[in-house]
């Protein structure tokens, strides 16, 4: 116990330095620029920017007592920074990234409780791709994971009524969450448990009320329609696949065949849907601890079909890694947890390389990658193709039997790059 306890802390120690290290010398400058004008608005003028606020309103409510923290400090004459070109301070940067440390950190130890393995934890907290995203990018995915984690955790201890609640605030965070809910909320139907499925609609309703009116009485209706529920669903035409900056994944390989994917994407959640109603019903009178495994897989199944089909955003590949870690864990296919871990380390390197630039992310207008950065010919369609075959691979971790992670796998991804880069790249056939 001692042994474990330690090792434990070492991880922490080590997965919290590093973050603590990246976080005032990196950031989005875009979405890093957006939350720290929100956040000093709120302080220095008393307004609450929740009419134009880039998310849903969580992040800004979370991050407002951090913030106070750190405005509290500089009152009391806390230096800070600008480094290079950055949209935010040094310290500023780091409180602004706080709330999404410390998720990674809930992330870390709910893993280890919901799994009893400290594997799948350390596999997830020392991913490549966690900690750009919320160290380096500052984006908020990783606060949707940590009650999204939770919920599996709480039905696995407590039945559906917590779990209910854990995954309507991880929705909250970021919509995805809602998709285990919606699955609940069907388990329960299916199996004609209408009390609880009425607690279950009624608590979704009250929770997501109560957060998002005030939103709406500043006037910010139309403006949280347009930017947050139909921008995920791919109906706003902001997000529209055909974009110049878009990741849509089938557009961005196969072209105007796939320039409109939003009937995919209805048709490929409708499936899983159909597909988790079966197992449910087949698990009518099973222990809960198979429940669990059929939601996470589900859910999982979930998160790659979006990533595939919707007008996906770069950051969304994340939610693969601790759904394929917990599912990995529950059904002992440990080949899926290395996998998730590599996953996160290629995701990484194509999104630094084709989707953003070094120079971004660090505050310069250098490439420091100059010969695989985003400059390339078709920089998006060579991300597209690898990100594709990412998804294709984690679907057979999950479908087929149990395998080991092999060292094949990195030389398949390696030939899939040179491939794309030669045929993108060099011949450029999306530009013949």
């Amino acid at each position: 116990m001692k042994t474990i306890l330690r090792s434990s802390i070492a991880v922490v120690i080590l997965g919290l330095a590093v973050r603590l290290l990246l976080a005032p010398i990196t950031g989005h400058p875009y979405d890093m620029g957006l939350f720290a004008l929100s956040q000093r608005l709120y302080f220095e003028s008393g307004i609450l920017d929740l009419k134009y606020f880039p998310t849903l309103p969580l992040l800004f409510y979370v991050q407002i007592p951090f913030y106070a923290i750190y405005t509290l400090g500089r009152d009391l004459g806390l230096p800070d920074f600008q480094l290079f070109y950055h949209t935010t301070l040094m310290v500023e940067s780091v409180f602004l990234k706080l709330p999404l440390i410390l998720s990674d950190l809930g992330c870390f130890f709910t893993i280890q409780m919901l799994t009893r393995k400290r594997m799948p934890a350390i596999l997830f907290f020392l991913n490549p791709f966690v900690i750009y995203l919320s160290s380096v990018w500052g984006t908020y995915d990783t606060l949707m994971m940590f009650p999204l984690i939770a919920g599996f955790a709480l039905l696995l201890r407590s039945g559906k009524s917590r779990s209910t609640l854990a995954f309507v605030v991880s929705g909250l965070a970021k919509l995805f969450g809602f998709l285990p809910y919606v699955f609940l909320v069907l388990d329960s139907f299916l199996k004609k448990q209408f009390k609880q499925a009425g607690f279950q609609i009624l608590a979704g309703l009250a929770i997501s009320a109560g957060l998002l009116i005030p939103t709406f009485l500043v006037g910010g209706f139309n403006i949280f329609l347009l930017s947050i529920p139909l921008r995920f669903l791919g109906i706003n035409s902001t997000a529209s696949t055909t974009s110049a900056h878009s990741y849509n994944l089938l557009y961005n390989i196969f072209g105007q065949a796939f320039a409109q994917t939003r009937y995919f994407e209805v048709i490929a959640v409708g499936a899983v849907l159909f597909a988790y109603g079966l197992d449910s019903r087949r698990l009518r009178d099973a222990a809960m601890v198979e429940n669990v495994r059929v939601l996470a897989k589900w859910s999982l199944v979930g998160a790659i079909a979006l990533n595939i089909f919707s007008p996906s955003e770069p950051q969304w590949l994340v939610w693969i890694i601790p759904l394929g870690t917990i599912y990995g864990s529950l059904t002992n296919r440990t080949g899926l947890q290395y996998f998730t871990f590599f996953y996160g380390g290629i995701a990484t390197f194509l999104i630094i390389t084709l989707g953003q630039g070094t120079g971004y992310v660090l505050g310069t207008s250098l490439h420091f990658l100059s010969n695989l950065e985003v400059p390339l010919a078709n920089n998006l369609a060579l991300y597209a193709l690898c990100a594709f075959s990412l998804l294709l691979i984690a679907l057979g971790y999950v479908f087929l039997k149990p395998v080991r992670f092999k060292f094949e796998i990195v030389a398949l991804m390696i030939l899939i790059y040179l491939q794309g880069y030669f045929w993108f790249v060099i011949v450029g056939v999306h530009n013949l």
